[in-house]
């Protein structure tokens, strides 16, 4: 007669640490992820870099909350806190022109709306986000980026820069011409990209005697 081995009973484990979200949240300023539309590892590689760029996210937020403040000044009369229009000619010459707020671009809002969205939170979750209104507004600008080819991630990177940086300086541009300055040189104005990617390239030459 064969002998039957005895099966010894496995202890069943419990597994540490909770689920994998609840270990990802506890990850200091862990991003949420990109889906991929279809070969745009390379664009979501680039934009996952960007998110570790804590300045750049920072100084676009400062721009749309200028740019979306109150967009008018109330007239007032000049000898007077009241906020009512004035209604003679001398009140009327007297008060301060209409100030104009300019929003950023189409690709600039992008960029700063999905680097915010990509903070996980209890209120807007931690899955991952769909990353397709800047990466339209960059195939608008550069059409070698549409379809589903696999692109460099170094060039994509210069296009959107770039495209962000041309957008700021028009925005700029405007900003000066309604403050009234004579100053027609571009190379005065400090984009955001300027800001936080921009240097200057020094050499220095020593006299190998004295």
């Amino acid at each position: 007669k064969k002998k039957k081995k005895k099966s010894t009973p496995q202890k069943k484990t419990k597994k540490k640490g909770g689920s994998a979200v609840k270990r990802y949240q506890s990850i200091p300023g862990a991003p949420r992820g990109l889906l991929n539309l279809g070969n745009t590892c390379f664009f979501n590689a680039v934009v996952q870099n960007l998110y570790r760029t804590p300045s750049l996210g920072k100084r676009l937020i400062e721009i749309r909350t200028a740019s979306t403040a109150q967009s008018e000044t109330t007239p007032t009369s000049p000898d007077s806190n009241s906020t009512t229009k004035p209604t003679t000619y001398a009140d009327r010459v007297s008060t301060p022109p209409k100030t104009r707020r300019f929003k950023p671009g189409a690709l600039c809002s992008s960029l700063c709306s999905l680097l915010e969205e990509m903070k996980g939170n209890e209120s807007s979750g931690y899955g991952a986000l769909r990353p397709q209104g800047l990466l339209t507004q960059l195939r608008k600008r550069a059409p070698r980026f549409r379809g589903r080819a696999q692109q460099d991630s170094q060039e994509l990177l210069r296009y959107l820069l770039d495209g962000v940086r041309e957008e700021e300086k028009h925005r700029l541009r405007l900003v000066r011409k309604q403050e009234e300055e004579d100053d027609d040189d571009d190379s005065t104005i400090q984009t955001v990209v300027d800001r936080v990617f921009g240097g200057f390239e020094c050499s220095v030459v020593e006299c190998t005697v004295c």
